[in-house]
């Protein structure tokens, strides 16, 4: 998140009332869950100019709580920041970078993507930070923590059809603010991807703790399904802190979670929050899970903790990560702000990124862009069959035969939705969606 003090349930003394007084009356069964551990930690080299987005003391500077996709050639990176004329100025609001490797970025535009509300009541009337951007059933979805004037959060959304230019919608989901409920107090952070044709949306909850006398408050990764965008499902809560990382310790939970699928499988990419006495996330760390929802298996150790580098010995957060050109590339902030003035965001990558000897790659076909206007190019590595692309009815509009790069027109065509498939060995073994905009 980007604020300097992390604003979380504040813990006055070494006891949780709520769990002591539950003690006293016998009124449950306290049971301790013990999350699977599983993989060794995940091997990333650190990128020596950390780190490579720094502090700017004229804002858009506070950059914080990256999510990069690509775009052809381009990468695009969402990432917050306060507004003001310092870095102590201005709400946090989210800002649009570009970059061709994905370490050297230009801002698109000074102007911020979302507006805070001038409603006093709003939920988003203070900040909208950790934007979360995804693909999804023929426009952008961008998801949001927004942060009401009480500094309670929720997840806010927007949508657009080409990643610039952005329309609010309604708030999705609130605190449920039911005392024995994980997340009672504050839910934000959301990490979307697109899983099994339907969009799951990843967040951080906060409640009170149960399990332990202390930390007083409890974070944990939940989950909500939608196969719109805009609906969503139930919230359930899908994975809690591990064995390494106790209560005893003050170790507060997980938050801001990055969900990636590689190979069909889930990974969830997020930071460790500790209260020791301040609220801090102190490392990042990556679990997997075979449907995204049951069953994660967390690595033995952190990818990185705080102490790694001199730049995060205040805290190390928000990791985003992107399968690209073979790698596992890894974008993450962190700071040492009151003591050196040193913040910013960082960049590491992985040629080696594996789970139970199983390797992931990048796919072998890039689409883009998408939405398309005039051309739509198709990259790939192997040899497809057939390519065709269809409209929602099943109709072929285009057939084609290729290997390599494929620029194909699309001037004749209506706006609208299409599928294109791919095709090896008279059978499909890829589709996605188009959105062609005229």
């Amino acid at each position: 998140m980007q604020s300097l003090r992390k604003k979380r349930i504040a813990t006055k003394n070494n006891f949780n009332p709520c769990f002591m007084q539950l003690l006293k009356n016998n009124a449950i069964t306290i049971l301790l869950l013990l999350s699977v551990i599983g993989t060794n930690a995940q091997s990333f080299t650190p990128h020596p100019d950390n780190p490579i987005l720094p502090l700017s003391f004229v804002n858009p500077g506070t950059w914080n709580d990256p999510c990069v996709i690509k775009q052809g050639d381009t990468y695009w990176m969402y990432a917050s920041s306060k507004n003001g004329v310092d870095i102590f100025d201005g709400e946090v609001v989210p800002y649009l970078l570009t970059s061709s490797d994905g370490i050297s970025w230009t801002l698109y535009d000074s102007t911020s993507l979302l507006s805070t509300s001038t409603d006093t009541a709003a939920w988003d009337y203070s900040a909208i930070e950790t934007p979360s951007v995804v693909f999804f059933e023929g426009e952008y979805h961008l998801y949001y923590t927004a942060i009401a004037k009480s500094g309670i959060f929720a997840i806010g959304h927007a949508t657009s059809f080409d990643g610039i230019n952005w329309n609010k919608e309604d708030i999705i989901l609130t605190p449920t603010n039911i005392f024995d409920d994980w997340m009672s107090y504050l839910v934000g952070e959301p990490g979307a991807v697109v899983y099994h044709d339907k969009l799951y949306l990843y967040f951080t909850g906060v409640g009170n703790r149960f399990d332990a006398p202390a930390p007083a408050g409890k974070s944990v990764i939940g989950l909500i399904i939608s196969d719109d965008g805009f609906n969503f499902g139930t919230p359930q809560q899908v994975l809690e802190q591990g064995l390494m990382y106790p209560p005893a310790e003050n170790f507060y939970g997980y938050s801001t979670p990055f969900p990636i699928v590689l190979n069909d499988t889930l990974h969830l990419f997020f930071d460790v929050a500790q209260e020791d006495p301040e609220w801090l996330q102190v490392a990042i760390h990556h679990a997997y899970s075979a449907d995204g929802i049951n069953d994660f298996i967390q690595d033995e150790a952190a990818i990185f903790h705080k102490n790694d580098f001199d730049w995060t010995q205040r805290e190390i957060r928000a990791p985003a990560v992107l399968a690209d050109e073979g790698q596992l590339k890894m974008w993450f902030c962190g700071d040492d702000i009151f003591a050196t003035a040193k913040w910013g965001i960082g960049y590491a990558w992985s040629n080696d990124f594996a789970v139970n000897n199983t390797e992931f790659i990048t796919e072998p076909i890039t689409i883009f862009p998408n939405p398309a206007n005039d051309y739509l190019t198709i990259k790939s590595n192997e040899q497809w069959d057939n390519f065709t692309l269809t409209d929602l009815t099943g109709k072929i509009i285009l057939r084609y035969h290729f290997q390599g790069e494929k620029s194909i027109p699309l001037m004749g065509l209506p706006s609208g939705i299409y599928i294109a498939h791919f095709m090896q060995n008279n059978k499909i073994t890829k589709t996605e969606k188009i959105s062609i905009i005229h």
